[in-house]
C-alpha cells in the first residue's frame, strides 16, 4: 500500500483508533508510517495552539499601546490642567499679592 493510501486508511481510522490498535501491537499496516501520521497529527494541533498563543499575544500588545497612548494623553491634559489651575490661582491671589507688597515696611 503506497504512503498516500495508507495515510487515507489511517485517516479513515482515526486517531484514537490508531493509538489504540498500535498500544495492542494489532495495527495491520507499516508502524512507522501510522508512528508517523500520528507525530504529524500532533505537529499539526500544536501549531494551531502556537498560531492561537501567538494572536493572543499580539492582541495584547495592542491592547497595551492603546492603553499607554491614552495614559499619555491623560497625563498631557493633567499637565494641562495643572498649569491652568496654578495660573488661576495666580489670578485669584493678584488682590492680595498687591495689598501685601504695598504693605511692605
Amino acid at each position: 500500500m503506497s504512503r498516500p493510501e495508507e495515510f487515507a486508511r489511517l485517516e479513515a481510522l482515526g486517531e484514537s483508533e490508531v493509538r489504540y490498535q498500535l498500544a495492542q501491537f494489532r495495527y495491520s499496516g507499516s508502524t512507522q508510517l501510522a508512528e508517523e501520521w500520528l507525530r504529524q497529527k500532533e505537529a499539526a494541533r500544536l501549531a494551531v495552539v502556537e498560531a492561537k498563543a501567538l494572536a493572543t499575544a499580539k492582541s495584547a500588545a495592542e491592547a497595551a499601546n492603546l492603553a499607554a497612548s491614552a495614559a499619555l494623553l491623560q497625563a498631557r491634559w493633567a499637565k494641562w490642567a495643572a498649569l491652568i489651575a496654578a495660573i488661576a490661582a495666580v489670578i485669584s491671589a493678584k488682590d492680595e499679592i498687591i495689598h501685601a507688597i504695598k504693605h511692605l515696611p
